[in-house]
């Protein structure tokens, strides 16, 4: 689980005091501690039930929301956190993993798991203004300065090559918005190796050993 602070940043506890004056952190019990101002140690504001536990949430400072996937229901649930409820929700497709926000606070991007898809919304609208198929199902999303969306997979491909990584640009025309990034698999492991003779050097701090290969 990860909290964002601004467009495509990753918060702390110490996210920006000036706009986010009230820190809102993940709880058990599938809901959702809205941490005030804290007057004392034992003080921790209030739980806001969600009826269930989301699988990412996104910050966007600029409209004093949250956006928490929720995984079970298939949709992206938007908590105001200057109102202290949930103000609507959006659909998204099946089994909904992560999301990732723009840049310029424009443009959420949802990884459905189940659907092997992305779903792009629009920010100003809160509108799926298009839904991308994808090669593997994915699992996380990030969005780069360029507005690029890098979509970690479950991945396709055997010895060959393994493309576990989707890159996916709106800019693009339809059809070449989504490129597969290969890379080649992990070196195999290599035999085990077998010692002939060990023995300590002068110190009895270091052992000295020859094995052979093959």
């Amino acid at each position: 689980m990860r909290l964002r602070s601004g467009p495509g940043r990753r918060a702390s506890t110490g996210v920006n005091v000036k706009t986010f004056l009230s820190l809102l952190m993940l709880c058990s019990g599938a809901g959702l501690c809205h941490l005030g101002a804290q007057s004392t140690g034992a003080t921790f504001g209030e739980v806001v039930r969600l009826g269930g536990t989301p699988s990412d949430i996104v910050l966007d400072e600029s409209r004093s929301r949250l956006y928490l996937v929720n995984q079970n229901a298939n949709r992206i649930d938007i908590y105001s956190y200057a109102d202290g409820a949930v103000v609507g929700s959006i659909p998204a497709g099946s089994s909904p993993l992560s999301a990732a926000m723009s840049m310029d606070s424009a443009w959420l991007y949802v990884a459905n798991n189940q659907s092997s898809s992305l779903s792009v919304i629009h920010l100003a609208t809160n509108y799926v203004v298009q839904t991308v198929t994808l090669p593997a199902k994915p699992e996380g999303v990030e969005v780069g300065a360029d507005g690029r969306v890098l979509i970690s997979t479950e991945g396709t491909g055997t010895t060959a090559g393994i493309s576990s990584l989707v890159l996916f640009d709106k800019n693009q025309q339809s059809g070449q918005q989504v490129t597969a990034i290969s890379f080649p698999p992990p070196p195999a492991t290599p035999s085990p190796l077998s010692p002939i003779r060990v023995w300590p050097l002068e110190s009895w701090s270091w052992y000295c050993g020859i094995v052979t290969f093959g």
